[in-house]
């Protein structure tokens, strides 16, 4: 449904809203490519570097801070080790204890940035 909009203003925030929207759209689009091949990539790999190095968890981290809402909610539901792009991002871990479980620095995660 169409909708005639004669105020400038209401139409220009029209416009950024769609623009925005599509933005997002796009953005989780392409973080769910990249984390779909990046568990089909990694599912047997035990070691951490073959994980962090792979080529779909880079794209991931080369989303940076805009990939965080969709990693926090993807760790939420299913703890993974997924949750070591939130450490690369912003550059810490959650947790300075050593027996940290993935599942318990997901929780973490989650806890801290929702």
């Amino acid at each position: 449904m169409n909708t005639l909009v004669a105020n400038p203003t209401t139409q220009k925030y029209i416009r950024k809203v769609n623009e925005n929207d599509y933005a997002s759209m796009i953005l989780r689009s392409h973080f769910e490519e990249y984390l779909m091949q990046w568990k089909k990539n990694t599912m047997f790999y035990s070691f951490s570097n073959q994980i962090i190095q792979d080529p779909y968890f880079q794209k991931i981290l080369a989303m940076g801070k805009k990939a965080v809402p969709f990693i926090v909610a993807e760790i939420k539901n299913e703890p993974s080790t997924l949750v070591w792009a939130l450490n690369i991002i912003y550059d810490t871990k959650i947790s300075n204890i050593p027996e940290t479980t993935i599942e318990e620095a997901c929780r973490l995660w989650v806890k801290k940035l929702s």
